[in-house]
């Protein structure tokens, strides 16, 4: 899954929970599993950002 599609996942998920649906129903209109709806309720913006950004290597001198 690449940056992008992460970031819509997550704003669609929140955007269906404030609609009332709950973690079942969210989870079967988008085809994903619960774990992945509890996941990305329970994650903030600055917890995308860190997943989603690029790994750094470390330089070996």
């Amino acid at each position: 899954m690449n940056n992008r599609e992460r970031w819509k996942m997550y704003y669609e998920i929140q955007s269906l929970k404030e609609m009332g649906l709950n973690v079942s129903q969210i989870a079967r209109r988008l085809g994903i599993c619960r774990n992945t709806v509890y996941t990305h309720l329970s994650a903030t913006t600055d917890d995308l950002e860190r997943i989603n950004r690029p790994n750094q290597t470390k330089e070996t001198g």
